[in-house]
């Protein structure tokens, strides 16, 4: 997707936020699938490696850590 498909997503998404009284929050996506979502250290991985596992205890499938970031 090129940057201007994101833009227009992102305001999409931003007008029926407002539209169903619903808070947006855009977040940088930098690392939000490195960064621990339970305790927020880094953890680094492989862009194959699909299952994100802390020290912290946190065990979550790679998607859903970023999403949760």
């Amino acid at each position: 997707m090129n940057d201007a498909a994101w833009y227009q997503f992102r305001e999409w998404i931003e007008y029926f936020g407002v539209k169903f009284g619903k808070i947006t929050i855009a977040v940088a996506p930098n690392y939000t699938s490195q960064n621990c979502s339970n305790c927020g250290e880094t953890v680094k991985k492989s862009l194959s490696t699909r299952t994100h596992q802390c020290k912290c205890g946190c065990v979550l499938d790679r998607d859903e850590n970023a999403a949760i970031n």
